[in-house]
């Protein structure tokens, strides 16, 4: 049998879908497959001799010294990674390092291999989300009339006191109390909103038409709050979705962009077909969303709102799903967008 020569051998290296790096005992990169280079925008003659540990700014499990020990200790160290390529987005990994020892049986290299799980890590965290709206779901439908019956009567009862004349004294306290439960009553709307077995209505249809139809009440929404709405509608093909279910989320979307932001803001409401999509893009300039809330984003009851329920991006993300559309969210210090996509059958 031949032995492969050294180029065929780096040929085979480039073949593999795995990323693949090999670094000194000081971290510093000595080889990057074709697979890196073209998924981390880097090539080997700009990375060779770099500090793999600060260019690709490596999150741990734990610590990187703590990592680093076990590999010494070991021989072998594994777990996930979070990597960011050259334009600054992470990539997460399922990690195999091994280190191969020479002479005296010192160590001299490290060879890493890594595989790509971070379309796996959404999907995971996107089932853990339906799950606990199937299980919100079914409270919703199961005691969401229950309680909102009762509180129909006390109402009731609160505003025959309010007209009485002997409970004139109360007058303030009553109408604080009546206010309450309307509140609690718009509580209660959202969370059947989350109902599993919701019936949805679709029918062929144009975004555009939707977001003319809301333009004023947006627009309307926006002065009070001193911003301002800019829609840039371009041709986009009809596709299949709930009205009522769009209303809801363009509305949802764009008053969560309009209290983003500080006085004078501006709201981009976008529609285009890109490839076999038609995309819905909603932008403010606001101060972005922190990595710590945007892992919570959408999940029921989670808000950074006094008076905030923690439905209403909830909803968002069923009526997503419903639709068999995906989001996409982008956010920094300068503002966040929005990017929803709705598949063109």
């Amino acid at each position: 049998m031949d032995v492969f020569t050294f180029e065929e051998q780096i040929d085979l290296l480039n073949l593999a879908h795995d990323y693949i790096v090999i670094r000194d005992m000081e971290n510093k990169i000595l080889y990057i497959n074709s697979s890196v280079e073209r998924d981390y925008g880097w090539s080997l003659n700009e990375v060779y001799g770099q500090n793999i540990i600060e260019l690709f700014q490596t999150k741990f499990p734990d610590c990187f010294e703590v990592s680093h020990a076990i590999l010494l200790d070991t021989g072998v160290w594994e777990g996930e990674l979070i990597h960011k390529d050259s334009k600054g987005k992470e990539v997460v990994v399922q990690s195999s390092q091994s280190v191969k020892y020479g002479k005296n049986n010192q160590p001299e290299f490290i060879l890493g291999i890594d595989r790509n799980i971070t379309q796996y890590k959404k999907m995971e965290k996107e089932l853990r989300r339906l799950s606990q709206f199937d299980i919100i779901g079914e409270m919703a439908a199961g005691i969401g009339h229950e309680v909102r019956n009762p509180m129909t009567t006390v109402r009731g009862y609160l505003q025959m006191f309010h007209k009485r004349e002997i409970f004139s004294g109360y007058k303030e306290q009553l109408e604080t109390a009546i206010e309450e439960i309307d509140r609690a009553n718009s509580v209660i709307s959202e969370f059947l909103s989350l109902a599993k077995d919701k019936l949805v209505n679709m029918d062929s249809g144009n975004l555009n038409e939707v977001i003319t139809r809301l333009s004023p009440l947006i627009q309307a929404d926006a002065l009070l709050r001193g911003h301002t709405v800019k829609i840039e509608a371009n041709d986009i093909p009809n596709i299949i979705f709930d009205s009522n279910e769009m209303k809801k989320l363009i509305l949802n979307l764009v008053r969560n962009a309009i209290e983003a932001m500080k006085e004078n803001g501006l709201v981009t409401i976008k529609t285009n077909q890109i490839d076999n999509e038609v995309v819905l893009s909603i932008q403010d300039n606001g101060s972005g969303i922190p990595n710590a809330i945007l892992e919570n984003v959408g999940m029921p009851f989670y808000t950074t709102k006094e008076n905030g329920t923690g439905l209403g991006l909830s909803i968002c993300y069923r009526i997503i799903h419903e639709h068999n559309a995906t989001i996409d969210i982008d956010t920094s210090p300068q503002g966040t967008t929005f990017f929803i996509r709705f598949k063109i059958t």
